[in-house]
């Protein structure tokens, strides 16, 4: 049998089919391949980015870990090398918050959830200054509250009332104050705000209370928005420095069924606040992580009351 011959034009077409199909195949291989690089490549990061969090976390602890026991770093960051253990480094730093007129509290705060703000110039210590110099906080200071999800609208609509927080202001000072530590005196005055009459008898905020509307409030971290704003007279509520000394203010969130941000504003200066700690991890091929923490001061002494029964006029049984 005699097969008949192939045509060149059919041996053209045989070769254009044979390179489509090596084309078609070359591009499945290669995308199979570059796949594969980038999810190795995305593989590698994942782990590089996990071991330099890792690092940075470590930083964080060791960092508070220091400070408990009293060791300053702010003028010492912590260097810290895990070359043997997985090959990265950690640098730490601390940062002091406060230091200026107005403070921004880090977090935002639910119902019931207290703000404690220093309002010494030396935390641990309440004895008085010397008779010249005044008190950090000068003689008043200003809470500013609620976010915008706290108003309906910015063009001056009533706040919706089941947002809205009201505020309880508690002045923490001592009266005398004395060295050495733990011999002081210490009491209490409270004052209450309300953006909306609720019948609870609380301060409202219009002056010299307060104000309601939009200011904008800075400091060296942040910016915010704030819309409900409380004036509080430290001198007229505690009596002349340094006879009685300002040594806490706390702030307590009533009604509001949203987060809010809460700040302070001073006469003078917010004192310290506590601390910022930075820290950042970094691999040897150069991924970096960093975190914060924030470690505020604690209360130099237990403070009772907070939920004991507040009324601004007489109670009528």
């Amino acid at each position: 049998m005699i097969l008949p011959k192939r045509s060149k034009r059919e041996k053209g077409q045989i070769l254009i089919i044979f390179l489509l199909i090596l084309v078609v195949t070359l591009a499945i291989v290669l995308s199979i391949a570059s796949r594969t690089v980038m999810d190795v490549r995305m593989t590698s990061t994942s782990d590089e980015s996990n071991r330099a969090y890792f690092a940075a976390e470590a930083g964080v602890e060791e960092a508070l870990k220091q400070l408990e026991a009293g060791v300053a770093i702010s003028a010492h960051p912590i260097n810290l090398d895990f070359g043997k253990l997985n090959n990265t480094k950690g640098l730490v730093q601390e940062v002091g918050l406060g230091g200026e007129q107005n403070f921004i509290y880090p977090g935002n705060l639910k119902k019931d959830e207290v703000a404690q703000f220093n309002l010494l110039s030396i935390p641990d210590n309440p004895a008085p200054a010397p008779p010249e110099e005044p008190s950090p906080i000068g003689s008043s200071l200003t809470f500013h509250w609620g976010s915008s999800d706290t108003r309906a609208d910015d063009a001056g609509a009533g706040p919706d009332t089941w947002k809205t927080a009201a505020i309880e202001v508690t002045i923490i000072y001592c009266n005398p104050c004395v060295a050495p530590p733990g011999t002081s005196t210490f009491r209490l005055k409270k004052v209450a705000f309300d953006p909306i009459d609720r019948g609870n008898n609380f301060s409202p905020l219009n002056p010299p209370f307060g104000t309601v509307g939009r200011q904008t409030i800075s400091d060296s971290r942040s910016e915010k928005d704030f819309y409900f704003h409380a004036n509080v007279d430290v001198t007229a509520l505690i009596g002349s420095y340094p006879a009685n000394t300002p040594v806490l203010a706390r702030v307590r969130f009533l009604y509001n069924n949203i987060d809010s941000p809460i700040a302070v504003t001073a006469a003078g200066t917010i004192p310290t606040e506590g601390s910022l700690i930075e820290s950042i991890g970094q691999t040897s091929s150069g991924v970096t992580r960093r975190l914060q923490a924030v470690r505020l001061y604690p209360p130099p002494l237990p403070i009772p009351f907070d939920y004991v029964l507040f009324s601004k006029g007489d109670i009528i049984k």
